[in-house]
């Protein structure tokens, strides 16, 4: 099943410790800005790490913008209990920063 949920949600979905962390933003990206806890597997090598990801049945996606993550959840939907994805990606984060309303401590810069 895929959920979407948004920045405002992120922070408590994070304090759970069954969600393997998949940020789909290519190595530059990553390396720049992303989650604690996140895996990078860019989504343009899907075809290459897909399999590997099968193992995880509780699955957090996000990318810049939120389309490619949820691409990429429609695919890994099929085979995992569950798929979250996070609506509006990386860029949600940094408009809902810019405003002061969420806590980043979950990312590094």
């Amino acid at each position: 099943m895929i959920k979407m949920i948004g920045v405002e949600d992120l922070d408590e979905l994070l304090l759970r410790n069954d969600i393997f962390i998949v940020d789909l933003r290519d190595a530059d990206a990553f390396r720049k800005y992303h989650l604690k806890q996140a895996k990078n597997y860019p989504y343009e090598n899907m075809d290459l790490w897909e399999k590997e990801l099968l193992s995880h049945p509780k699955l957090l996606l996000y990318c810049e913008r939120g389309s490619e993550s949820l691409m990429a959840a429609r695919r890994l939907n099929r085979r995992t209990n569950e798929v979250y994805t996070l609506i509006g990606g990386v860029k949600a984060v940094y408009d809902l920063e810019k405003r002061n309303s969420i806590d980043s401590r979950s990312w590094n810069r």
